[in-house]
């Protein structure tokens, strides 16, 4: 009878050891929810964005960073490295807040038509707000064109886009609010060729103001360089 006594005990002090050890780690399920209230995803892998600049904030910082009054920090990652063929390299594009304020984003991945300086003017129309996503690498192939006077090549300055996201004055929910610490991910493709090999990428972002069709730089931010090899 005392060793039965004594053998509940020993279960009994397991079972309040593992309930002890699982509070303190907490619910997996729970957490992993946690982290996804953390992080906003947009797919923007089919996007159907505006042509290639030639013009604008354009080609981007070399310093990691943000400008001032846009507490930002700027993440590039791969989905798939192992398909450089043009615009089929998927990237992920990481924007967290790291300010102590809110920071309104433009969140929709339709473009939104913009109005040319021709149109009629809507004074209520506040504009468009456009949040442009790209990438600077060694690893973009140069493309280049011929002039016809001459038959020479020449290269093509053109940036390519990887996504756009936009939002309309007069569409609350074509923006997202990110809390100090919450994320905003962006799915895309590269836009740009890509060549093979070990190389360096940096992300960069510029978010205008695009109104009766004049455009006003925002802000900037652009992200620490990666390395990765494309095959």
């Amino acid at each position: 009878m005392k060793s039965k006594i004594n053998l509940l005990a020993v279960n009994c002090s397991v079972v309040v050891l593992l309930y002890s050890a699982y509070s303190a780690i907490g619910h997996p399920q729970s957490q992993q929810g946690k982290q996804a209230q953390d992080v906003l995803t947009l797919d923007a892998t089919n996007q159907i964005t505006r042509p290639p600049r030639g013009r604008g904030p354009f080609p981007g910082s070399a310093v990691p960073g943000h400008s001032d009054g846009f507490p930002i920090r700027l993440d590039l990652g791969f989905l798939r490295s192992d398909i450089p063929q043009y615009d089929s390299a998927l990237l992920d594009y990481t924007i967290t807040n790291i300010g102590v304020e809110p920071v309104k984003l433009p969140c929709s991945v339709v473009v939104f038509p913009t109005l040319s300086s021709s149109d009629r003017p809507d004074p209520d129309n506040g504009g468009t707000s456009i949040l442009t996503l790209w990438i600077t690498s060694d690893a973009i192939i140069d493309h280049y064109a011929t002039d016809q006077e001459t038959g020479r090549l020449f290269k093509i300055s053109a940036v390519g886009i990887s996504a756009e996201l936009d939002g309309g004055s007069r569409d609350p929910q074509s923006f997202c609010t990110l809390n100090p610490g919450r994320s905003l991910r962006v799915h895309s493709r590269a836009g740009v060729a890509l060549k093979t090999g070990t190389h360096s990428l940096t992300a960069h972002a510029v978010l205008e103001l695009n109104s009766q069709g004049t455009s006003k730089l925002v802000a900037t931010a652009d992200s620490e360089p990666i390395t990765t090899t494309l095959f």
